[in-house]
């Protein structure tokens, strides 16, 4: 009984060491392979940032920017999760999780920007804004990274305040900080503790 119990206890411990090697190896693994948030925050940032000046400069057809730079994303982004889930010699969960949801918000941003011209550009922003939020707290929360989880929370809140109380240059201007703060500074912050841990 007493040895039953002893292997039971033993077989619990080493579930949990097998659940944070998992968690381990896939912020290891994705943050050496992360360009994704890196790319997607300064993608979002610039193309904003181009908007605002293309409108501060009466320029008419200031979305272009974003006609031009999601797709270059979305099709990075695809590429490089497909390349990854073929390569893939055994199933990881967590890994699996990871590059399904990072597939998912692709493909939810393509639709996205096809119904912009109908939701209008505020309502588009706040909804991108509640996206990126979601893709950063189910992320953040996979692999225990708090940096993430806060930018989904700027994001969100970003979201909000771009629908209920700002103009398109100014929701631009959020939208560019909310990338900076949400992605941009979480994958530094994670490419740089992968380099002190490889180190």
């Amino acid at each position: 009984m007493e040895q039953r119990e002893q292997t039971q206890h033993m077989s619990g411990e080493q579930s949990m060491a097998i659940i944070q090697q998992i968690i381990h190896d896939a912020k290891f693994k994705f943050s050496t392979n992360g360009v994704e948030f890196l790319m997607w925050g300064w993608l979002v940032a610039i193309a904003a940032i181009v908007q605002y000046l293309l409108i501060q400069l009466d320029y008419p057809r200031s979305w272009l920017t974003w006609a031009v730079f999601m797709p270059m994303g979305m099709i990075v982004t695809i590429y490089r999760t497909l390349r990854r889930f073929k390569k893939q010699t055994y199933q990881l969960t967590v890994t699996n999780i990871f590059l399904s949801v990072i597939l998912g918000f692709s493909i939810s941003v393509l639709i996205l920007i096809s119904m912009m011209h109908k939701i209008g550009p505020i309502t588009g922003m706040g909804i991108s804004l509640v996206f990126y939020g979601f893709m950063l707290f189910v992320c953040g929360n996979i692999i225990r990274f708090w940096p993430m989880i806060a930018g989904a929370i700027i994001n969100w809140i970003a979201g909000f305040i771009v629908v209920m109380y700002l103009d398109i240059p100014n929701s631009l201007l959020a939208l560019a900080i909310a990338a900076i703060l949400g992605y941009v500074v979480p994958g530094h912050l994670l490419r740089y503790s992968y380099n002190n841990k490889k180190a």
